[in-house]
């Protein structure tokens, strides 16, 4: 890697990347983040971020 590029490493994922992940609607990945089954955050009025952590805990839980 060149030094003058920057490495950024991913936090999470959009509810349309899960649903993709985990073949499911983004309305099912929505209710999962309703009812507290997925954690996730807001981040400004309309965009959901889920945690790669929480997808990868989720994930494990299946």
């Amino acid at each position: 890697m060149n030094n003058n590029q920057l490495q950024v490493k991913r936090t999470g994922y959009s509810v349309r990347e899960v649903a993709e992940s985990i073949n499911c609607s983004e309305s099912t990945v929505r209710k999962l983040i309703r009812t507290g089954e997925l954690p996730s955050k807001r981040v400004g009025p309309k965009r959901i971020v889920v945690p790669v952590w929480a997808l990868e805990k989720y994930l494990n839980e299946l």
